[in-house]
């Protein structure tokens, strides 16, 4: 024994360190050893130092360090927040099933963002339920996992849980969840911001001491006249996709390229002459402002435009990585979320979904209490193409990153490519974890 713990540690130089070592070999032996006849051998047999082995004694860490706490002042979006997704499923993500069990083993294990997925009932009146949309996964009744939820929320850690909604249910439905929000999660609801961080902008999220035992709803919320002022003044708009180039000649052959940028349209009228009336160099410099401008609008046509009440950024991803030959309409009609109602909306604090568009936008607003999910592709090549400004996005307020819909079997993406740039809430599916 004295030959091992002087093996696992290089310092062993001298007599003392020696004899020091020599002497817990011994106590370590007459702790663990079972029977004396091993004592009198100065010995251990497999078994006992197998318990050794996976005892305190053998830590990785010094054991003093695991009483150390870290500071749990600083805003919510400094921090990783353990996340999981569909977490109601037992199983793939179409032909699983849904289980009240897995939100309670998802919870001690210490996850802090859950995720529910919540339909009408088929043979309930105005009942919701959790389930996969559109698939034949079964359901569980919404009042189940929100009791279970209640009871485990905090047997591991007193730090806020999220609970991310997929709400696809009617008025009444939403109703019932609102109410049974309230009523069995009473205290522990948050209902209305903290007083020392109004849901404004220019105000830092509260931290994780701040909201110890409390729940955090995140679900579409309704557009307040503030939002409303602010997405009229600050959204970015450009012309409609429409741009005309027309070539003629005349019999003067002058040449001319004219740009007349309109609400609708940037024209370009071209002629060709022996004598130029304008510069190759202004011509070129025309000419690249309309290529410009045609890959401005296409890129603005293929983001999502930031409107507080509208799908959320993980619904509209998710639609184009579904089945291609599906038109586009029918299904957005399929995955669309419910909108949301006024019951529902007023429980939504500091998680409040938006699109995304632009970091610039985004920077703009300083609503820290706005969030986005993004799919793993998405945000790969946000961080790839722009990862200062995604940094300094995760330092403001929170963001959600998760699996591709083609995860049909419930596979996770590697969380690691999206730590490192600050994305607090890597979603992961943890029935194969």
């Amino acid at each position: 024994m004295k030959v091992f713990l002087r093996n696992q540690n290089a310092s062993l130089n001298d007599t003392f360190e020696l004899n020091h070592y020599e002497q817990k070999g011994k106590d370590l032996i007459t702790k663990y050893t079972e029977h004396d006849e091993q004592l009198k051998e100065k010995g251990m047999s497999n078994e006992s130092f197998l318990r050794y082995l996976l005892s305190f004694d053998n830590l990785i860490i010094d054991p003093k360090k695991l009483d150390l706490c870290m500071d749990m002042n600083k805003p919510l979006a400094h921090y990783y927040i353990s996340s999981s997704h569909n977490t109601y499923l037992a199983g793939y993500q179409w032909t699983g099933r849904s289980n009240v069990e897995m939100y309670r083993q998802v919870l001690l294990t210490g996850c802090r963002c859950i995720e529910l997925d919540v339909v009408d009932s088929e043979k309930r009146n105005d009942e919701p339920e959790i389930k996969h949309k559109n698939t034949p996964v079964k359901p569980v009744l919404f009042i189940e996992v929100i009791v279970a939820i209640k009871e485990y929320a905090f047997k591991v850690t007193p730090y806020p849980l999220i609970l991310s909604i997929e709400n696809h249910c009617g008025p009444k439905a939403q109703a019932k969840m609102a109410q049974y929000f309230i009523d069995i999660f009473a205290e522990s609801l948050i209902t209305e911001p903290l007083k020392t961080h109004p849901c404004e902008e220019n105000y830092p999220l509260p931290s994780p001491n701040d909201l110890k035992y409390k729940i955090l709803i995140k679900n579409k919320k309704l557009n307040s006249n503030q939002s409303s002022k602010v997405n009229n003044t600050n959204k970015q708009t450009l012309p409609r996709k429409s741009t005309t180039i027309s070539a003629t000649s005349s019999s003067d052959q002058s040449t001319d390229i004219s740009t007349t940028p309109s609400s609708s349209k940037i024209s370009c009228h071209m002629t060709q002459s022996d004598e130029s009336s304008k510069s190759k160099e202004e011509l070129f410099e025309q000419l690249s402002l309309l290529i410009n401008h045609e890959q401005l609008v296409n890129k603005n046509h293929r983001d999502c435009v930031l409107i507080d009440d509208e799908d959320s950024s993980e619904e509209c991803t998710d639609i184009n990585e579904t089945n291609p030959n599906e038109s586009q309409t029918s299904i957005n009609d399929r995955y669309r979320e419910s909108k949301a109602t006024k019951a529902m909306s007023d429980l939504v604090h500091y998680v409040v979904p938006v699109r995304f568009t632009t970091f610039v936008l985004a920077e703009q607003r300083n609503r820290s209490f706005e969030m986005s999910s993004f799919s793993e592709d998405r945000a790969f090549n946000l961080i790839r193409e722009q990862a200062k400004e995604f940094l300094a996005y995760n330092q403001r307020q929170l963001c959600r990153i998760y699996p591709r819909g083609i995860r049909w079997e419930s596979s996770n993406f590697n969380p690691y490519i999206y730590w490192p740039i600050g994305c607090q809430m890597c979603a992961l599916n943890y029935q194969t974890l």
